[in-house]
């Protein structure tokens, strides 16, 4: 946070941080969450997730980096993890994803346990569709789309298109 604030940049502690109920209408299980304010009401929120293994989800990519701006019971999205994602990725988008895949944990993640479980796809890809862009952060770590439940589920529910075959991915070397 030091460099941070020394940069210029605003640095928050979520106990300062107002928070806000948002419905979730098309929710299965989550029906509603709290979550910070500061996302809502900001100008344009970027979400920047770091693709990784994730013991209970599988993975973390764009929709479930949005765990963290929840307010509410991290328990209650545990007891239906899937299926809280995608109920989520229903009611809140990000302006922006990018998933910075230049290092990646692939097993024992979130935290990962030794530098094998780390390799380095060297990819970075952005989208403002999050069941999208997360279909394609699924071949990063070797996966289908629909091998994930979460966002098999999304994409069911109206999220995205998560059919690879029906996305127009742009690929650029720099």
């Amino acid at each position: 946070p030091a460099a941070a604030k020394a940069a210029g940049a605003k640095v928050y502690h979520t106990s300062d941080l107002k928070t806000a109920e948002i419905d979730i209408p098309k929710g299965k299980h989550l029906k509603k969450d709290s979550l910070y304010r500061i996302a809502i009401e900001c100008d344009c929120y970027i979400n920047l997730p770091v693709p990784k293994h994730h013991h209970a989800a599988q993975l973390t990519m764009s929709m479930k980096n949005h765990m963290g701006l929840t307010a509410g019971s991290r328990r209650f999205w545990h007891k239906n993890i899937h299926q809280s994602i995608a109920d989520f990725a229903t009611a809140f988008k990000a302006d922006l994803n990018i998933l910075d895949a230049y290092r990646v944990v692939y097993k024992n993640g979130p935290r990962g346990g030794r530098l094998d479980d780390v390799k380095y796809p060297k990819k970075c890809a952005a989208g403002i569709n999050q069941a999208s862009l997360d279909a394609y952060g699924a071949t990063i770590h070797g996966k289908k789309p629909n091998e994930i439940r979460y966002l098999d589920m999304a994409g069911r529910m109206g999220v995205g298109e998560i059919d690879l075959k029906n996305l127009k991915i742009h690929h650029v070397s720099v």
